[in-house]
């Protein structure tokens, strides 16, 4: 196995729970506040137990793989998926289909406390899938399989063999082991347009989207120029009678690591603090141009325009986790400042620039 493994660990969810406690104790003298709200120590007490829960359901996922039957299974279950990378919400498969024999020999094999297994509802959706589309289409029922779980918004990674046995990665190497991964999901399983393969909100879709307009199909049409903004006075400030919205993007790379699989993009965008608002799409690889439908409002990015001087602030994220939620986990994209005349010009970001976009400037 080509995994780049820093450490043996004997017991991931033991190690988690250990560190919490660390986290959560205090030597100050009884009395002496250590300035953090007690709510913040509580939730890193219930994230240390959800990480320990989830390598436990992960290790219990692997042990059952060791028999061929429950491989075909788990292979069933990815072809049959309707969703993007062909991810299955195992949590839900959890809870919904907890009277399968499969399922019920992944719970047995767990390890689960009586009160864990009535905690599995307050898990956060799950996504079990192959990352690497290579170990998708390449991975047949009789051939070796391990788990890697995430653990927590980080890129570490403890990975189950078939034995039980653990180890740990950060995903920057390419295994020789077809791997799944057990995660919290970083797709939106209700937002049907960002979650299915080919819906509005995925990058195919968005291709989709655009070859429809560029062949005229329906009633659809290319989106007419912008209108030019008024005059503006010599100084500068935000004005909410247009908004800005997304036209075009193209990044230059992947942001997520091997086990992160393709893409969620999320594009901020701010004039002076005011109209903020935020778009997103799912399923998107690098150096590919997705053009968006200028009527509709879910592109909009910031409800408001700059004037004069004023400037709107683009901000672009690859996300980890809750759909526009800026979280220090997610990675940068870029930012960018852009005045009015710079609407409807494509423009890179920088800090980094890994993304190309044009925004412009519509009627609500």
């Amino acid at each position: 196995m080509i995994l780049s493994y820093r450490s043996s660990l004997v017991s991931s969810g033991t190690v988690v729970i250990a560190l919490a406690a660390a986290a959560c104790s205090s030597d100050l003298p009884s009395g002496q506040s250590t300035g953090r709200p007690e709510a913040e120590f509580q939730a890193a007490a219930n994230a240390a137990h959800q990480d320990a829960m989830l390598s436990k359901i992960g290790r219990g996922l692997a042990l059952a793989l060791s028999d061929p039957a429950m491989r075909r299974w788990v292979r069933s279950r990815i072809d049959a998926s309707p969703y993007v990378e062909w991810r299955v919400p195992f949590r839900d498969v959890l809870l919904q289909e907890a009277g399968l024999p499969q399922i019920r020999r992944v719970i047995g094999l767990t390890r689960l406390t009586s009160a864990e297994t009535a905690k599995q509802r307050n898990l956060p959706d799950l996504e079990l899938y192959f990352p690497i589309p290579a170990h998708r289409t390449g991975w047949r029922a009789d051939a070796p399989v391990q788990v890697a779980v995430r653990i927590g918004h980080s890129d570490d990674y403890t990975v189950y063999a078939m034995d039980g046995s653990a180890s740990s990665s950060r995903g920057d190497r390419m295994p020789s082991i077809a791997t799944l991964v057990l995660a919290a999901s970083e797709i939106d399983y209700a937002d049907r347009p960002s979650a299915v393969r080919g819906g509005s909100r995925t990058g195919p879709g968005m291709q989709a989207a655009q070859q429809a307009l560029q062949f005229g199909i329906g009633n659809q049409a290319l989106p007419p120029p912008d209108e030019p903004p008024p005059p503006p006075p010599p100084t500068g400030g935000a004005t909410t009678s247009r908004h800005t919205r997304l036209g075009y993007f193209r990044t230059t790379r992947f942001h997520d690591d091997i086990f992160g699989g393709r893409d969620e993009v999320e594009i901020f965008g701010s004039v002076a603090g005011v109209g903020a608002s935020c778009t997103w799409r799912a399923d998107v690889g690098p150096n590919t141009d997705y053009f968006l439908d200028l009527s509709n409002p879910f592109y909009t990015i910031a409800k408001a325009i700059p004037w004069g001087t004023a400037t709107v602030f683009i901000r672009a994220m690859e996300d980890d986790d809750d759909r526009c939620v800026l979280r220090s986990s997610d990675d940068n994209y870029g930012s960018t400042f852009l005045k009015i005349d710079q609407y409807g010009t494509v423009v890179g970001t920088s800090n980094p620039g890994h993304i190309a976009l044009r925004v412009h400037s519509v009627v609500p």
